[in-house]
């Protein structure tokens, strides 16, 4: 499954499989995105003490060390998201029904982004989720392909130490940004396009994500960020410009109703005085399907 990595780890890196995007006008080569939860945006009052939560560890995500090489070379939506997601938590990444965040088209059209072609060092994508403000999402966690959960160490402090990642991946997951890095493969340079696919679910509330502030911020909204990067010394470095996806907006699920609940055409049952009506013509033994013929 997808490996977690600290930040700091040397010999770590983090997975995605799944972008759609559109270039931010608003941001310049000097001005990194600011996808931290230290905003004023964001009024937090207390900080969970949980080993993963929604304190961030890193003052900033989207942190530009090195110039960039080509300011057109971000990466472009090919493929958007859907516009609607329907509500999914961590238990229902437990129980293995979870599936891709969706493409907008055909069911299972993944979420595509354009990618350039190879270069001497190797490209990595990196991905995560903001709000419309497009800070860091407090609500909700993209994780890579094949991600699973332990059910028994689920709570509601967010810890996400109950996820398991696929060791065979490329895709890494970075549990105190809660960003993935998607290492972009020959193929894919030479396609100049990268299929995505990850997994999205809500975090429980609590006293920090709190019913006020998922109505005040907006937390129901939610976009895609993507951006390239490389790896140095066991660090993610951008490289280009972020992208973001259009927003998409989470629905509630409304439970299939029951058969004996579901809408069915009432029978129409015969007087059992229809034989003295003067009205009447016809045999008094009327069944169903006669009488509905009448009301007709």
């Amino acid at each position: 499954m997808g490996k977690a990595m600290d930040c700091d780890d040397v010999n770590t890196e983090c997975k995605c499989d799944q972008p759609s995007v559109s270039a931010s006008p608003t941001l310049t080569p000097t001005s990194p995105l600011d996808l931290t939860m230290h905003s004023k945006r964001f009024p937090f009052t207390q900080r969970s003490t949980s080993p993963v939560d929604l304190s961030i560890k890193r003052s900033v995500v989207y942190e530009r060390q090195t110039p960039i090489e080509n300011e057109d070379n971000f990466p472009m939506i090919i493929t958007q998201p859907k516009s609607e997601w329907h509500y999914r938590s961590a238990k229902d990444l437990a129980k293995q029904h979870l599936p891709f965040l969706a493409g907008n088209g055909p069911q299972r059209t993944p979420i595509r982004v354009s990618v350039p072609p190879a270069s001497h060092r190797q490209l990595y994508l990196a991905l995560t989720i903001v709000t419309t403000k497009n800070q860091l999402h407090p609500s909700k966690v993209i994780v890579p392909a094949r991600t699973t959960a332990n059910i028994q160490l689920l709570t509601h402090d967010n810890n996400l130490d109950c996820l398991s990642f696929d060791e065979n991946s490329t895709d890494y997951f970075d549990k105190n940004t809660r960003c993935i890095y998607s290492k972009i493969s020959a193929d894919e340079h030479r396609n100049r396009s990268k299929d995505i696919r990850v997994h999205m679910f809500n975090l429980y509330q609590n006293q920090i994500l709190t019913k006020e502030l998922i109505e005040v911020e907006q937390l129901h909204l939610c976009k895609l960020c993507f951006w390239f990067c490389i790896q140095e010394n066991g660090r993610y470095i951008p490289i280009s410009q972020p992208s973001y996806s259009i927003t998409i907006e989470e629905k509630k699920m409304s439970s299939r109703p029951s058969r004996s609940a579901q809408t069915t055409r009432p029978l129409r049952i015969p007087s059992p005085y229809a034989q003295f009506d003067i009205s009447y013509q016809g045999d008094s033994s009327m069944d169903v399907d006669s009488n509905e013929d009448v009301s007709q």
